[in-house]
């Protein structure tokens, strides 16, 4: 929870919020990130984390080795 001013980036695990009296200057990378109305952000948001990279990888790899039904079966089944 930011509610001050940071001056650096940030990387959250699981979640990064942002408050209307924040002030970031930095790049954030989180998997969700919050900012509230007021709130002020200077920098770069890389949303993403490990288990979606995995994932994509997963499907990729399906999709390489000729299985392009088998990788859209596999995004499917896992709500993609």
């Amino acid at each position: 929870m930011i509610r001050g001013t940071v001056r650096g980036n940030i990387k959250c695990k699981s979640r990064a919020e942002i408050y209307k009296t924040g002030r970031v200057e930095g790049d954030i990378q989180s998997p969700v990130l919050l900012v509230e109305e007021g709130a002020l952000l200077s920098g770069t948001i890389a949303m993403s984390n490990a288990a979606s990279r995995a994932k994509g990888k997963e499907t990729a790899q399906l999709a390489e080795q000729g299985g392009a039904d088998a990788a859209e079966q596999l995004r499917r089944s896992k709500g993609a």
